[in-house]
């Protein structure tokens, strides 16, 4: 039976001329004829399946349609205007007429409505908030059905989320990054401590940080009581756990660890852990690949905070922190410019690397005579055991000999991990500064960061150029996609900053572009040259500029 959903969606095609009448009106035939053997598909799907629109051109009918017609009140919230798009729903400022506050009110979107899975979580969602009390959690207020629309009121936060945060500034400082994952992990503790959950989807958008800078965690809809039968199969693909993409039933706190950890590495580098051209791409990296060199891309950071980072991305939830506690005690030793207390692990692995190294040293002379001084330092020992003062301590310049050895090796070893190499010579020329070996260490840290620098400079050039020439074809996203080749490794200094100008300077330009193409079809939609019109929106369908994507939605379903 033809619903006045189907009858809206008919009148709106055939007005913007993406289908002609002759055609809607076999679709709506060939509806009426599948009534009978209970077939029957909604026009939307029908319309998509003959080819006649798109997945993209329907949704943005019906979401045109659903705003038109979308009440000034549901369930005793005033709609002011929406603020936010989902791939499920729309969230609007709204006013809670009874206590005269603003809030944010969620309303799944009409087709996903139809989905009684949908409209579970969201009342699971309302639910999971309801148990808990915190200020670093996004408050809830109310959930319900009105009129046909399922809706969820929450807390309404001026400011923005990590995620729009992360897309202008590409990167925070470790100081500011530290910050919000500390406020994270506390309502992590206060969601274990108080609701025995797990999240399941920590992430950047789901991070919303206030004009005062506090930052709260949104989006329980994935949340789910340990323990509980149903395995969590959702998260982002750039910050899901492993053992999430396993659909393993034991997901626990631990993966919120992870996902924070990811969300971590993104906030102090510019982009996520691992990167590929999908979600099953990415989610292999997840599983299987190393965990990248935080400190590569960004050598300013300590190297506490890339070992807290390291532990949280742990492959195996066993060798990962085991409460938000711990991470929240290693956050705290981070800020206090102590190693994380799992840090002991590392200096031990370290050991054992720097040993096996010195097993095929190639500085084998210094190697030789340590041994040798080791060796009459302990006949000495033994001659005089019981009748003599204690030998001497080691030379100083014997030790800085050793270090700098170590960083030798280490340089042959990792000849392209620059940040770290500099670093390595840096700590022998500091630690020695008053000897030989620690004089040599400072000239060739020098030498590596003017190599360093020129490595970069002629990587940046070669990603701008090529992120120019696509750019003057119009082809920004590919642009943007040319500067995100840019190493992370490289990513010291101004170059952060210098990518960051590049890409907005393109964004800046597709958005100009962009702009004269919604006015262009503006101007020939007040001629009444309806068709042209739709045809100049089409590619904007396509932008990776959500509002610019939503206008021309809204000029479409006009």
């Amino acid at each position: 039976m033809e619903t006045a959903r189907d009858k809206g969606l008919a009148q709106a095609a055939v007005a913007q001329r993406l289908v002609s009448l002759e055609k809607m009106q076999e679709c709506l035939d060939e509806m009426k004829l599948a009534e009978g053997d209970g077939s029957s598909a909604t026009l939307d799907e029908l319309l998509v399946k003959k080819g006649l629109i798109s997945r993209r051109q329907a949704d943005g009918l019906l979401e045109g349609l659903a705003r038109k017609a979308l009440p000034k009140e549901i369930g005793g919230f005033q709609i002011i205007e929406p603020v936010g798009t989902g791939g499920m729903h729309t969230v609007y400022k709204a006013r809670q007429m009874s206590m005269d506050r603003i809030v944010a009110l969620k309303i799944l979107s009409p087709k996903v409505a139809q989905n009684n899975k949908y409209v579970q979580r969201l009342f699971k969602e309302a639910r999971a908030v309801a148990k808990l009390s915190h200020p670093n959690i996004i408050q809830g207020i109310d959930v319900g059905e009105d009129l046909g629309y399922f809706y969820f009121a929450a807390e309404f936060i001026e400011g923005e989320s990590l995620g729009d945060s992360l897309e202008r500034e590409h990167s925070l400082g470790e100081y500011n990054a530290l910050r919000i994952a500390e406020q994270v992990c506390l309502a992590l503790c206060h969601i274990q401590q108080h609701a025995n959950m797990i999240h399941g989807d920590i992430k950047p958008a789901n991070i919303m940080l206030t004009r005062a800078g506090v930052a709260k965690l949104a989006d329980l809809g994935l949340a789910r009581a340990v323990g509980g039968s149903e395995i969590i199969t959702a998260g982002t693909p750039h910050y899901i756990s492993p053992e999430q993409l396993h659909n393993s039933p034991d997901v626990d706190i631990r993966s919120d660890i992870y996902s924070l950890g990811a969300t971590l590495f993104h906030m102090v580098t510019g982009s996520p852990p691992y990167l590929g051209p999908n979600a099953k791409a990415i989610g292999l990296k997840h599983i299987s690949e190393p965990i990248p060199e935080v400190r590569a891309p960004n050598a300013q950071l300590s190297l506490g905070i890339c070992r807290l980072i390291t532990k949280m991305l742990a492959k195996d939830p066993a060798d990962r922190h085991q409460t938000p506690a711990e991470v929240l005690n290693d956050i705290h030793r981070v800020q206090q410019g102590m190693m994380p207390a799992g840090a002991l692990v590392f200096a031990r692995v370290d050991a054992h690397r720097t040993a096996s190294r010195r097993s095929v040293n190639p500085v084998l002379p210094i190697a030789i005579v340590l041994i040798v001084l080791g060796g009459i330092a302990a006949a000495v020992a033994f001659s005089n055991k019981g009748t003599g003062p204690p030998p001497p301590p080691t030379s100083k310049n014997v030790l800085a000999a050793e270090a700098y050895a170590d960083a030798v090796a280490f340089e042959k070893e990792h000849p392209e991990a620059l940040a770290k190499v500099i670093s390595r010579y840096d700590s022998v020329a500091s630690r020695y500064k008053f000897t030989d070996w620690g004089k040599k260490a400072g000239q060739r840290s020098e030498e590596k960061r003017t190599t360093r620098q020129a490595l970069a400079e002629t990587k940046f050039l070669q990603v701008k150029q090529k992120a120019d020439a696509l750019a003057a074809k119009g082809r920004y996203a590919e642009a943007a996609a040319a500067l995100d080749e840019y190493p992370r490794r490289l990513r010291f200094g101004e170059w952060p900053d210098q990518i960051r100008t590049e890409r907005r300077k393109h964004r800046d330009a597709a958005r100009a572009r962009e702009e004269k193409q919604l006015e262009k079809a503006a101007a020939l939609a007040d001629e009444q040259h309806y068709e042209e019109a739709t045809k100049v929106l089409q590619p904007l369908l396509e932008s990776d500029i959500t509002d610019i994507v939503r206008r021309a939605e809204e000029q479409i379903a006009k």
